[in-house]
């Protein structure tokens, strides 16, 4: 060795790096993607909790928005298409000491566009009891529609 090589080895160690400072390094990643994971956890969180707080309103408003759009096309009594328009005929219920009642009509909604349906539809809005999988019954508004109310063929009725 001589005189020669020694500064080329000073400075080929000092360009490397010691374990002491790779695990120093390693620590500080960690640190920083825990710091991130927190952060990502905690913006998740209040993503998942403002959905459930806005969920009730949305679906009232769009279960308001369907029925108005219902009661504006029902039909008035005695009009041109036949017998089978009639006054709102409604149910008055109990069920279980409470009320269970219920309204029906019929109403101009645009079909589908399938075979069986028209346009005049057969409406029935009712609150029935409605038993959950831990056995607490809560009653629910249930809309079902005969989507062929002039048809000679009796459509199924679909129930919301």
């Amino acid at each position: 060795m001589t005189a020669a090589d020694l500064p080329t080895r000073r400075a080929a160690r000092r360009r490397a790096f010691s374990l002491l400072e790779l695990l120093v390094a390693i620590a500080i990643v960690a640190i920083l993607a825990a710091s991130l994971f927190e952060c990502m956890r905690v913006a998740f969180r209040a993503r998942d909790s403002g959905e459930a707080a806005v969920e009730p309103p949305r679906t009232a408003e769009l279960t308001l928005s369907i029925i108005q759009q219902d009661l504006e096309s029902a039909l008035p009594p005695g009009s041109a298409t036949g017998s089978i328009v009639s006054e709102f005929v409604g149910q008055d219920g109990q069920d279980g000491g409470r009320d269970a009642d219920g309204v029906a009509f019929c109403a101009a909604v645009p079909g589908g566009g399938g075979l069986v349906e028209s346009d005049i539809k057969r409406v029935e809005y009712a609150v029935v009891a409605d038993t959950a999988a831990d056995g607490t019954v809560d009653h629910v508004l249930v809309r079902r529609v005969i989507t062929n109310a002039l048809g000679e063929v009796d459509a199924p009725m679909v129930e919301e």
